[in-house]
């Protein structure tokens, strides 16, 4: 099945509008982050719970940039930018690490590292220079 960036965004979007911003209810800890814009604001997250979830759309912009960093038994990471020159980091450490990375631009970087038993990790960059780092441990 071929799903295009454009239908992507707009399920991340969907889901982050349904989604408040720092939803967090003992175990679980879903965050949300959605910017449209020429002042898109770089974005640092750090999640501890059990079974933590990010979904970051990042449209326009010179420097789209997203950091996010998940210590917990299943993580889930979704990050789409657009814009000049885009960066994506993810750090997850846990039993299940699931990671998207979607980006188009001027120029894409994503580095992506995953400690687990189950680490799934895509890397889809658009971009007229793109640089990836794909980094899964089984302990």
């Amino acid at each position: 099945m071929k799903i295009s960036l454009k239908t992507m965004a707009a399920v991340l979007a969907s889901a982050a509008l349904s989604t408040p911003y720092g939803a967090s209810a003992g175990a679980i800890s879903s965050i949300s982050v959605v910017q449209f814009g020429a002042q898109v604001q770089p974005v640092v997250i750090s999640q501890s719970s059990q079974v933590n979830a990010v979904g970051v759309l990042q449209v326009g912009g010179s420097v789209p940039s997203a950091s996010v960093v998940q210590t917990g038994q299943n993580n889930f990471v979704g990050i789409l930018q657009f814009g000049g020159n885009t960066s994506a980091n993810v750090g997850q450490v846990g039993e299940t690490n699931v990671s998207f990375v979607g980006q188009s631009g001027g120029s894409a970087n994503a580095v992506l590292g995953q400690i687990g038993q189950l680490n799934a990790g895509t890397v889809m960059q658009f971009g007229n220079v793109n640089s990836s780092t794909v980094v899964q441990i089984k302990p």
